[in-house]
């Protein structure tokens, strides 16, 4: 299977189980707003399908055997339809990218950036990301860590 159709086709599954994990809100929702939230998830699914490209396959190979990846993947798609802030799109799904890539992350430590990233504020988030760009890009010991990783 060719790693492109692969994403596809693990995207269209992840994505078509909403409406019942949703449950009686995700029918309410569909009814009185379908297109922004449509308009929505096809952006956030076209955004991490483009993240996941870049991945090796073999990795997504052995991520999408696993259930706990579904459960991450339904819990980041559900954050980020409910979430208009590009600061927090983004924080989710690196929270996903993460999970694929490095697999020593347990599924208490996603849960835990999940809950982060959601209470806190925009700001919050900036002023994170300020210190990251620069204590830890800019940091000898640390540059060797994130050239491994990419």
């Amino acid at each position: 299977m060719k790693k492109e159709e692969l994403i596809r086709n693990a995207c269209i599954a992840v994505s078509a189980a909403i409406p019942v994990a949703g449950g009686s809100i995700s029918v309410l929702l569909d009814k009185y707003l379908p297109n922004k939230i449509e308009e929505r998830k096809q952006n956030i699914l076209e955004n991490i399908q483009k993240s996941l490209s870049r991945i090796d396959i073999n990795i997504l190979e052995n991520k999408l055997d696993n259930e706990v990846f579904y459960t991450v993947f339904l819990k980041v798609l559900n954050k980020s339809i409910s979430n208009h802030r590009s600061e927090k799109l983004m924080a989710f799904r690196n929270i996903l990218l993460n999970d694929i890539i490095h697999e020593e992350m347990s599924f208490d430590e996603v849960s835990f950036y999940m809950r982060l990233v959601d209470e806190l504020t925009v700001d919050q988030i900036k002023i994170l990301n300020l210190f990251y760009r620069t204590y830890i890009i800019n940091d000898d010991k640390y540059k060797s860590i994130m050239q491994k990783k990419v």
